[in-house]
Protein backbone atom coordinates (compact mmCIF):
# COMPACT_ATOMS: atom_id res chain seq x y z
CA UNK A 1 0.00 0.00 0.00
CA UNK A 2 2.84 2.40 0.78
CA UNK A 3 4.33 1.96 -2.69
CA UNK A 4 0.92 2.69 -4.28
CA UNK A 5 0.62 5.81 -2.14
CA UNK A 6 4.09 6.99 -3.14
CA UNK A 7 3.34 6.39 -6.85
CA UNK A 8 0.19 8.51 -6.65
CA UNK A 9 1.59 11.27 -4.42
CA UNK A 10 3.40 13.30 -7.14
CA UNK A 11 0.30 13.41 -9.34
CA UNK A 12 -1.91 14.35 -6.40
CA UNK A 13 0.42 17.15 -5.35
CA UNK A 14 0.60 18.40 -8.93
CA UNK A 15 -3.21 18.54 -9.05
CA UNK A 16 -3.21 20.50 -5.77
CA UNK A 17 -0.63 22.92 -7.16
CA UNK A 18 -2.58 23.45 -10.39
CA UNK A 19 -5.78 24.05 -8.39
CA UNK A 20 -3.96 26.51 -6.10
CA UNK A 21 -2.51 28.49 -9.01
CA UNK A 22 -5.90 28.56 -10.74
CA UNK A 23 -7.68 29.84 -7.62
CA UNK A 24 -5.01 32.45 -6.83
CA UNK A 25 -5.25 33.75 -10.38
CA UNK A 26 -9.05 33.79 -10.23
CA UNK A 27 -9.16 35.76 -6.97
CA UNK A 28 -6.48 38.15 -8.26
CA UNK A 29 -8.46 38.85 -11.46
CA UNK A 30 -11.69 39.37 -9.52
CA UNK A 31 -9.79 41.47 -6.97
CA UNK A 32 -11.48 39.60 -4.16
CA UNK A 33 -10.07 38.55 -0.83
CA UNK A 34 -8.96 34.91 -0.76
CA UNK A 35 -10.88 32.86 1.85
CA UNK A 36 -7.78 31.03 3.09
CA UNK A 37 -9.37 28.38 5.34
CA UNK A 38 -12.00 27.47 2.75
CA UNK A 39 -9.43 27.22 -0.04
CA UNK A 40 -7.00 25.13 2.03
CA UNK A 41 -9.80 22.61 2.57
CA UNK A 42 -10.56 22.61 -1.16
CA UNK A 43 -6.87 22.18 -2.07
CA UNK A 44 -6.60 19.21 0.30
CA UNK A 45 -9.81 17.77 -1.17
CA UNK A 46 -8.37 18.15 -4.69
CA UNK A 47 -5.18 16.34 -3.64
CA UNK A 48 -7.21 13.60 -1.91
CA UNK A 49 -9.65 13.06 -4.81
CA UNK A 50 -6.82 12.94 -7.34
CA UNK A 51 -5.15 10.25 -5.26
CA UNK A 52 -8.42 8.39 -4.83
CA UNK A 53 -9.09 8.45 -8.57
CA UNK A 54 -5.56 7.23 -9.26
CA UNK A 55 -5.96 4.36 -6.81
CA UNK A 56 -9.44 3.28 -7.86
CA UNK A 57 -10.11 4.32 -11.47
CA UNK A 58 -6.82 3.59 -13.22
CA UNK A 59 -5.40 0.15 -14.08
CA UNK A 60 -3.49 -1.28 -11.12
CA UNK A 61 -0.05 -0.93 -12.66
CA UNK A 62 -0.72 2.37 -14.45
CA UNK A 63 1.73 4.56 -12.51
CA UNK A 64 4.46 1.90 -12.45
CA UNK A 65 4.08 1.60 -16.21
CA UNK A 66 4.03 5.39 -16.65
CA UNK A 67 7.09 6.14 -14.48
CA UNK A 68 9.12 3.30 -16.00
CA UNK A 69 8.22 4.45 -19.51
CA UNK A 70 9.13 8.07 -18.73
CA UNK A 71 12.45 7.07 -17.18
CA UNK A 72 13.51 4.46 -19.78
CA UNK A 73 11.52 5.34 -22.89
CA UNK A 74 9.88 1.92 -22.96
CA UNK A 75 8.22 -0.52 -20.59
CA UNK A 76 8.33 -4.31 -20.47
CA UNK A 77 4.97 -4.44 -18.67
CA UNK A 78 1.61 -3.97 -20.29
CA UNK A 79 -1.45 -2.33 -18.88
CA UNK A 80 -4.44 -4.46 -17.99
CA UNK A 81 -6.71 -5.07 -20.97
CA UNK A 82 -9.95 -3.12 -21.19
CA UNK A 83 -13.16 -4.90 -20.08
CA UNK A 84 -11.29 -7.79 -18.49
CA UNK A 85 -12.31 -7.36 -14.87
CA UNK A 86 -14.31 -9.76 -12.79
CA UNK A 87 -17.36 -9.44 -10.59
CA UNK A 88 -17.91 -10.45 -6.97
CA UNK A 89 -21.51 -9.96 -5.85
CA UNK A 90 -21.30 -12.06 -2.68
CA UNK A 91 -20.05 -10.23 0.42
CA UNK A 92 -17.13 -11.84 2.26
CA UNK A 93 -19.24 -12.08 5.42
CA UNK A 94 -21.64 -14.45 3.60
CA UNK A 95 -18.72 -16.56 2.35
CA UNK A 96 -17.31 -16.62 5.88
CA UNK A 97 -20.65 -17.67 7.40
CA UNK A 98 -20.92 -20.60 4.97
CA UNK A 99 -17.34 -21.68 5.67
CA UNK A 100 -16.21 -20.99 2.12
CA UNK A 101 -13.87 -18.26 3.27
CA UNK A 102 -11.59 -17.49 6.24
CA UNK A 103 -10.73 -14.03 7.44
CA UNK A 104 -6.94 -13.98 7.47
CA UNK A 105 -4.93 -10.91 8.37
CA UNK A 106 -4.60 -9.84 4.72
CA UNK A 107 -8.39 -9.93 4.21
CA UNK A 108 -9.01 -7.99 7.44
CA UNK A 109 -6.40 -5.42 6.38
CA UNK A 110 -7.90 -5.00 2.90
CA UNK A 111 -11.44 -4.69 4.26
CA UNK A 112 -10.33 -2.13 6.85
CA UNK A 113 -8.32 -0.11 4.33
CA UNK A 114 -11.23 -0.09 1.87
CA UNK A 115 -13.34 1.61 4.51
CA UNK A 116 -10.62 3.95 5.82
CA UNK A 117 -9.72 5.07 2.29
CA UNK A 118 -13.13 6.78 2.00
CA UNK A 119 -13.41 8.29 5.50
CA UNK A 120 -11.66 11.50 4.33
CA UNK A 121 -14.22 11.80 1.52
CA UNK A 122 -17.03 11.99 4.08
CA UNK A 123 -15.08 14.51 6.15
CA UNK A 124 -14.40 16.72 3.12
CA UNK A 125 -18.04 16.53 1.99
CA UNK A 126 -19.06 17.83 5.41
CA UNK A 127 -16.41 20.56 5.48
CA UNK A 128 -17.10 21.77 1.94
CA UNK A 129 -20.87 21.48 1.76
CA UNK A 130 -21.74 22.20 5.35
CA UNK A 131 -24.86 20.56 6.63
CA UNK A 132 -26.24 18.00 4.21
CA UNK A 133 -29.50 16.28 4.90
CA UNK A 134 -29.10 12.66 5.94
CA UNK A 135 -30.69 11.36 2.73
CA UNK A 136 -28.25 13.44 0.64
CA UNK A 137 -25.14 12.11 2.38
CA UNK A 138 -26.56 8.59 2.05
CA UNK A 139 -27.07 9.20 -1.67
CA UNK A 140 -23.48 10.46 -2.05
CA UNK A 141 -22.16 7.52 -0.05
CA UNK A 142 -23.91 5.10 -2.42
CA UNK A 143 -23.38 6.80 -5.79
CA UNK A 144 -19.63 7.51 -5.59
CA UNK A 145 -18.56 3.95 -4.62
CA UNK A 146 -21.10 2.42 -7.02
CA UNK A 147 -19.71 4.45 -9.92
CA UNK A 148 -16.17 3.43 -8.99
CA UNK A 149 -17.03 -0.25 -8.69
CA UNK A 150 -19.04 -0.31 -11.93
CA UNK A 151 -16.20 1.41 -13.80
CA UNK A 152 -13.41 -0.84 -12.49
CA UNK A 153 -14.15 -3.85 -14.76
CA UNK A 154 -13.82 -1.50 -17.75
CA UNK A 155 -10.15 -0.84 -16.85
CA UNK A 156 -9.24 -4.45 -16.10
CA UNK A 157 -9.99 -4.41 -12.39
CA UNK A 158 -12.95 -6.06 -10.69
CA UNK A 159 -16.30 -5.12 -9.21
CA UNK A 160 -16.33 -6.18 -5.56
CA UNK A 161 -19.42 -5.83 -3.41
CA UNK A 162 -17.21 -5.67 -0.31
CA UNK A 163 -15.46 -2.61 -1.71
CA UNK A 164 -18.80 -0.97 -2.48
CA UNK A 165 -20.18 -1.62 1.01
CA UNK A 166 -17.02 -0.56 2.84
CA UNK A 167 -16.39 2.52 0.67
CA UNK A 168 -19.98 3.65 1.33
CA UNK A 169 -19.59 2.99 5.02
CA UNK A 170 -16.31 4.95 5.02
CA UNK A 171 -18.03 8.04 3.57
CA UNK A 172 -20.81 7.82 6.16
CA UNK A 173 -18.33 7.34 9.03
CA UNK A 174 -16.21 10.30 7.84
CA UNK A 175 -19.24 12.56 7.53
CA UNK A 176 -20.51 11.54 10.96
CA UNK A 177 -17.05 12.08 12.53
CA UNK A 178 -16.86 15.58 11.03
CA UNK A 179 -20.41 16.31 12.21
CA UNK A 180 -19.62 15.09 15.74
CA UNK A 181 -16.36 17.03 15.88
CA UNK A 182 -18.16 20.19 14.80
CA UNK A 183 -20.80 19.71 17.51
CA UNK A 184 -18.14 19.16 20.18
CA UNK A 185 -16.19 22.25 19.09
CA UNK A 186 -19.37 24.37 19.21
CA UNK A 187 -20.13 23.14 22.75
CA UNK A 188 -16.60 23.92 23.92
CA UNK A 189 -16.68 27.50 22.62
CA UNK A 190 -17.54 30.02 25.36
Amino acid sequence: MLSLFLEVLPVSLLAGLIYTLYKLNKYRKLQEKLPVKKEIIRILFTVYVTGLISLTLLPQNFWTYFYFHVKNGYCNETLAPIFSGGFNFIPSICKWLTGEFTFGSWVKTMLTLNMLMFVPYGIFVYLISGKLQFKNICTVSLIIPLFIELFQPVIGRSFDIDDFILNSLGILVGHYLAFLSHKIILKLKP
